[in-house]
C-alpha cells in the first residue's frame, strides 16, 4: 500500500439562559469522588493576582484582564449577588474542579482558582484574539481547509475531555479561542457535565444554546453520550463553511422543532453550486454524518471525526504538495492553519500587555479621584 505523507414545552435553565452526556462512545478515567477541589493542584492565592480591567462578563461571572506570577492571565470572578446562592456556587466549584483535570493544547489552560471574603474566582489562559465568531462576523465562510482544521483540533479536545469523564455541552463558535498560528482551543466548560458526578441540572432542564444543540439535549435527556458534544461540532463546522447555522428561523421554538424533525439542508444547496468544488463530498459527508438526528448514527466519537479529518488533510495535501511533510497540528505546514492564521493576522490584536492594561487603570482611578473632588 502506498504511504501517505505524515500530517505534521421545554424548560430552560435561566440562570444560564444562553447556555445549553457520553454512552457507548465514552472513554472515561477513574471516578473521580471529591466533594470539592484538589487544593493541592488548583489552589492560587488572591495576593497573587493584580487585577485589571473587564473583558467581558455573563449572568453568572465577570472575566477580568490580570497579571500573575508576570504573566497575563484571565480571571473569571463569581457575581457578588450569586455568591450566596448555593446552587451556583456548586456550580462554579464544579467549573473549576472540571477545569483542573483537563491538560490539552487545545483547550484553555486553567491555573487555578480560590476564594476571596466568600467570591469564588479562578484564572485561565488569556485568549488575546478573539473567537470564531468573530472572525466569520468579520470574514464570513472560511475555506474548507480551514474548517477541517478547525474540526481536527477541536475534536482531538473533546476526546481529551470524554476520556475524563466531561461533556462539554456548549460547543459553538464564540467558546472556540483564536491563537496566532491559526490554532484554536475550546473554552467555557460552564455548564459542562462530569459523568462521574451528581447533575446539577433538575431532572427536563434544557440547557445549551439553541442554534447548537443536539436533539436528545433539547429534551433534557439524563444520558447523553458524547455524540451530543459532536452534533454541536457538526452544526459549527456546517457555519464555518456556509457562514450559518444548519438552523434559523425567527423564534427559538422554531430552531429547536427544526433540530428535532428536520433534516439539515445539503451543503451544496447551503454553500451554492458554484462554490462547492471547495468543499471535498468527504467532508460534508462527515457533517452530515455528525448531524444525524439518533446519537447511534453519528460518529463513534470525537477521535473518529478527527481521523476523517486528518485523511482529507492529508489527501489534499499528497495531491498539491510538491516535497515535505504536512501536518494537522499547529505548525507552519498545515495549510488550514497557513490559511487561518492569515486571516487572523488581517485584524487588528487586542492589546492585552501589561503596561496598556497599567495605564487603563490608572486612568480610570484618576477619573474617579476627580470625580470625587469636584462633588465635594
Amino acid at each position: 500500500m502506498k504511504s501517505r505523507p505524515p500530517l505534521r414545552g421545554l424548560q430552560f435553565d435561566l440562570k444560564y439562559p444562553e447556555d445549553l452526556l457520553i454512552e457507548t462512545s465514552l472513554s472515561v478515567s477513574t471516578p473521580d469522588t471529591r466533594c470539592g477541589l484538589d487544593e493541592r493542584s488548583t489552589r492560587l492565592a488572591w495576593s497573587e493576582l493584580v487585577l485589571g480591567p473587564v473583558l467581558g462578563a455573563g449572568t453568572v461571572g465577570t472575566v477580568y484582564a490580570a497579571r500573575w506570577r508576570g504573566q497575563p492571565v484571565a480571571v473569571k470572578m463569581l457575581h457578588p449577588t450569586l455568591c450566596a446562592d448555593p446552587l451556583i456556587r456548586a456550580r462554579f466549584r464544579r467549573e473549576m474542579e472540571i477545569l483542573s483535570r483537563l491538560n490539552h493544547p487545545h483547550i484553555v489552560r486553567y491555573f487555578g482558582g480560590g476564594e476571596r471574603e466568600g467570591q469564588l474566582f479562578y484564572a485561565m489562559e488569556i485568549m488575546a484574539w478573539g473567537n470564531l465568531r468573530q472572525l466569520i462576523q468579520r470574514h464570513g465562510r472560511l475555506h474548507w481547509q480551514e474548517v477541517a482544521s478547525v474540526g481536527c483540533q477541536i475534536a482531538a479536545a473533546l476526546q481529551h475531555a470524554h476520556n475524563h469523564g466531561i461533556v462539554h455541552r456548549d460547543v459553538k463558535p464564540s467558546n472556540i479561542f483564536l491563537q496566532e498560528n491559526g490554532a484554536v482551543k475550546l473554552g467555557d466548560f460552564g455548564i459542562a457535565r462530569d459523568v462521574h458526578a451528581a447533575d446539577l441540572t433538575g431532572p427536563g432542564i434544557t440547557v445549551g444554546t439553541h442554534g447548537y444543540m443536539a436533539p436528545e439535549q433539547i429534551r433534557g435527556s439524563s444520558r447523553l453520550t458524547g455524540q451530543a458534544d459532536l452534533y454541536s461540532l457538526g452544526c459549527v463546522l456546517f457555519e464555518l463553511l456556509t457562514g450559518h447555522p444548519p438552523f434559523e428561523a425567527p423564534d427559538l421554538d422554531r430552531v429547536l422543532e427544526m433540530h428535532l424533525r428536520k433534516d439539515p439542508p445539503a451543503l451544496t444547496d447551503a454553500v451554492g453550486e458554484a462554490a462547492v468544488v471547495s468543499c471535498p463530498s468527504e467532508l460534508a459527508e462527515l457533517i452530515h454524518h455528525m448531524l444525524a438526528k439518533q446519537p447511534s448514527e453519528r460518529p463513534f466519537n470525537a477521535r473518529a471525526v478527527q481521523g476523517r479529518l486528518v485523511r482529507l488533510l492529508c489527501e489534499s495535501a499528497a495531491s498539491t504538495a510538491i516535497s515535505g511533510a504536512v501536518s494537522v497540528q499547529p505548525t507552519a505546514d498545515n495549510p488550514g492553519m497557513q490559511r487561518l492564521a492569515q486571516r487572523i493576522a488581517t485584524q487588528t490584536r487586542p492589546d492585552v500587555s501589561w503596561p496598556k492594561l497599567a495605564l487603563l487603570a490608572a486612568v480610570a482611578v484618576a477619573i474617579i479621584l476627580l470625580v470625587r473632588w469636584m462633588s465635594q
